[in-house]
């Protein structure tokens, strides 16, 4: 027989692991983002790129943690399998994998043809391609 205790218990025991996850996420993801940035530690140097690298797969490290925490290994491994799991057509696999590339790709023919020349290409671009975008853009006098 379920009381109202019992069943109000049950409701808000996803809570807590909730906002632990959020709390790691959040804790880690700022803290190496904002060490990169206020001591600073240039995005070129190991480090740096390193800080970078682990804030932005902070969330994914707090799921991890979280749920070996609640779930024990056996609830970490079966978050880890669900990774690997093929749901989808490989053509889509296809698509992620080379959508990148035809986006960077698609942008570069855009600054040949607005600029007359080609951009620059080089390991931070690679990184940043953001950087390609933004050059588009007209200036502001």
């Amino acid at each position: 027989m379920v009381t109202e205790a019992s069943s109000s218990r049950a409701h808000s025991a996803p809570v807590w692991p909730l906002f632990q996850f959020f709390l790691l996420a959040f804790a880690l993801m700022w803290v190496c983002f904002f060490t990169v940035a206020l001591v600073p530690i240039p995005t070129g140097a190991v480090l740096g790129q390193s800080l970078v690298f682990l804030g932005a797969f902070a969330p994914s490290l707090a799921a991890l943690l979280v749920t070996a925490r609640t779930e024990g290994r056996r609830g970490a491994g079966m978050l880890l399998r669900g990774v690997i799991k093929w749901r989808v057509a490989a053509r889509w696999y296809l698509f992620a994998a080379s959508y990148t590339v035809i986006v960077k790709l698609t942008v570069a023919v855009l600054h040949r043809v607005a600029v007359g020349a080609w951009p620059r290409f080089d390991a931070e671009l690679l990184i940043n391609g953001q950087t390609e975008v933004i050059r588009l853009l007209p200036a502001r006098p």
